[in-house]
């Protein structure tokens, strides 16, 4: 009985994983950041800087996608770290407010 009992609790446990991964859509691992989707609302362009508060690098344009991969305060103002469509797969902070999220 134990057998039988431990072969269909696996086979339960299979067919979670299976059905997980037929739902699961192929582009979430595709990206490596699976943060929340923005875009750039600063009109014509928002400022990509290496640090919070440091000087710009590069920048991003009005409505460029923008990934989010971490989010912190400095000196009572909001910085995400992520990277835009034009600087994938490097990383930059972007002052929050520059941006437009859903």
């Amino acid at each position: 009985m134990r057998t039988k009992l431990k072969a269909a609790i696996g086979s339960l446990l299979i067919s979670g994983v299976l059905a997980g991964a037929a739902v699961m859509p192929s582009a979430a691992s595709a990206h490596g950041n699976t943060g929340p989707l923005c875009y750039g609302n600063e009109n014509p362009y928002g400022w990509l800087v290496s640090a919070p508060n440091a000087g710009a690098v590069a920048y991003f344009y009005y409505n460029e996608a923008f990934r989010i991969k971490e989010t912190i305060v400095v000196a009572g103002e909001f910085w995400s770290l992520g990277h835009s469509a034009s600087s994938y797969p490097t990383d930059y902070w972007v002052y929050t407010p520059s941006l437009r999220c859903f």
